[in-house]
């Protein structure tokens, strides 16, 4: 999905006491949207209206709807700016059509499980890669949920009232082909920021933090272990190119970098990260770390 384009227009699409006005605004502001992106669907912008509105870590998010003259019907999350559609009327073979999306909403990543169903299905249950489940009920034939944290949908089913299984429908989402190896969950944050380059952290699955570089226009990431989970004296730290990067032990309150031919430099480090760049001409040798009584406690030899 595309980023928010309609921030402003939230607070007034999803409060029940929104003014009269502002709905009316709001709905034809999603005509707008709706009809152009599908022409061929013979929508009846006339008749948009907003199906339901939920509560979400960025603030409400509303699913807007308007029917086809084939009698199917076409919707929009307020989140995005295009529309999706399905001219004809859904059939009991396609009880359930989930879909996953990641927006960024103000320099945070909002995850939501949507869902169209039919009006046999009462609720829907949702099981996730951790084996932990939910339930959900939907409204107006949709449903919306937020993903929040490491949750990862592997399954959905659509029960009717009764709690009869109608249908079930794997969801194999974007992030299960790496299911074994570490990613982030969450937004990142600069912890060192310097000219040319910056190093931000994330929480990433499992207890593992997330580093992500860029420098001088490239960007590079992994996960790891973080610096919580290093010795007091420990150096994860690495040098690529004339890059030196990592974390260091909570006990090394400095870091320096010792050349061939003799000569060093500090590294600075922040939050028990680091970042630096090797000048020009210099041949980093060994990494050695002090504790605040000015002892050496770490050493590394880079060749």
């Amino acid at each position: 999905m595309k980023p928010l384009v309609v921030v402003g227009l939230l607070a007034a699409l999803c409060s029940g006491a929104a003014p009269a006005a502002k709905r009316e605004t709001a709905g034809r502001d999603r005509r707008e949207v709706i009809v152009p992106r599908q022409p061929e669907a013979g929508v009846i912008a006339a008749k948009t209206r907003r199906v339901l509105a939920v509560e979400t870590s960025v603030g409400p998010v509303a699913l807007w709807a308007a029917p086809t003259r084939a009698g199917g019907e076409c919707w929009l999350l307020d989140i995005d700016s295009g529309a999706a559609c399905s001219p004809a009327p859904a059939v009991a073979d396609y009880v359930i059509r989930p879909w996953q999306s990641e927006t960024n909403v103000g320099g945070r990543t909002l995850r939501l499980l949507s869902a169209r169903v039919t009006p046999e299905v009462a609720s829907v249950g949702i099981r996730f890669a951790d084996g932990t489940t939910d339930d959900v009920r939907p409204t107006g034939g949709f449903f919306i949920r937020e993903l929040r944290g490491d949750e990862e949908p592997q399954l959905v089913i659509a029960r009717g009232e009764q709690g009869r299984e109608l249908r079930r429908r794997p969801m194999p989402g974007p992030r299960s082909f790496r299911r074994e190896l570490p990613f982030p969950t969450g937004d990142y944050r600069n912890v060192i920021a310097l000219k040319g380059m910056t190093l931000a952290v994330a929480p990433g699955t499992n207890g593992t933090v997330c580093r992500l570089t860029v420098y001088r226009g490239s960007r590079s990431w992994g996960c790891g272990s973080g610096p919580n989970r290093l010795a007091p004296d420990e150096l994860d730290v690495e040098v690529r190119n004339r890059l030196v990067v990592g974390s260091v032990g909570r006990a090394i309150s400095r870091l320096e970098t010792w050349y061939a031919g003799g000569g060093g430099s500090r590294v600075p480090i922040a939050r028990q990260y680091v970042l630096f760049e090797v000048p020009r001409g210099r041949v980093p040798r060994v990494l050695v770390g002090f504790d605040a009584g000015g002892s050496l406690i770490a050493r590394r030899r880079l060749d």
